[in-house]
């Protein structure tokens, strides 16, 4: 059973399957994982963080949705924003960044997210 004492732990173990899950079971596994960060989250940088690792780890399997709900946490908490912006601009400024991480950053304007506070995030 998941509470807020072992959520942690549980997020990780799916984080740490998505990789080598069978294709059939990603988007389930994905889907676990953002509910039970969003559910049991110690913070909202943690469900946050957990939330870009999904997108990072499974992006194809990670339905918009998902993204929709940080994006939602993200806009009406205008103290995580900043927070939000510089752990989005570490992924994009990674060598190899997932389609769906790019295609969800460049469109966050439209979203919600601080675009001009990932664009001046010093990294």
């Amino acid at each position: 059973m998941c509470d807020i004492s072992n959520a942690k732990d549980i997020v990780e173990e799916l984080l740490q399957n998505l990789g080598t899950a069978e294709f059939t079971m990603r988007e389930e596994l994905a889907l676990k994982a953002a509910i039970v960060a969003e559910k049991f989250a110690p913070d909202l940088s943690w469900y946050v963080d957990v939330i870009l690792q999904l997108i990072d780890k499974a992006g194809d399997f990670v339905s918009d949705d998902i993204w929709f709900g940080v994006v939602q946490f993200v806009t009406n908490n205008e103290d995580l924003q900043p927070y939000a912006a510089l752990k989005a601009r570490e992924y994009l400024d990674k060598p190899a960044v997932h389609e769906k991480m790019m295609m969800k950053n460049v469109g966050q304007s439209q979203e919600g997210l601080p675009a001009n506070l990932v664009a001046s995030s010093p990294v």
